[in-house]
């Protein structure tokens, strides 16, 4: 009969991680990849459940499938700038990012806010897509704004 401690079997998942990560760089290098991701997923949970919401009634807040909400949620995957403002808009929440830089006990950090208000809707990306349209955002080609034309 193999000892308790050599089993898998009945160890909970964060001590089985925990031991698994002595033992291997790899997987520690996989765990610091995906912890953003994690964190991510634990922030998006916990708001969902305070708003009493189901992963396919927030999905439908998004305009989005069951699935995409289920993928976030594992904290195994990444997701674009746009889904994470679609999300907080759905979460009623604000959306959030930037950069930091200097000593990583005292950053600097510059942050950019998201100006859609919660519940106000995300607009379309390039709405006035039209070519020839003045109000389509020009293009930029070596910081000069261009403009294609039909």
């Amino acid at each position: 009969m193999t000892p308790a401690n050599n089993s898998p079997i009945g160890t909970q998942t964060a001590e089985a991680g925990r031991r698994r990560a002595e033992r291997s760089s790899a997987y520690r290098e996989a765990q610091a990849q995906l912890a953003p991701y994690e964190q991510l997923a634990r922030i998006v949970i916990r708001r969902r459940m305070d708003l009493e919401l189901t992963q396919e009634q927030l999905a439908t807040r998004m305009g989005t499938s069951h699935s995409a909400i289920s993928r976030i949620e594992s904290g195994q995957h990444g997701t674009s700038v746009q889904t994470l403002q679609r999300l907080a808009v759905a979460l009623e929440m604000r959306f959030v990012m930037g950069f930091e830089h200097g000593p990583t006990d005292n950053p600097v950090r510059e942050l950019v806010a998201d100006a859609r208000r919660a519940g106000e809707g995300a607009p379309r990306v390039h709405e006035n897509a039209k070519r020839g349209d003045p109000r389509r955002p020009a293009r930029r080609k070596n910081g000069v704004a261009t403009r294609k034309t039909a």
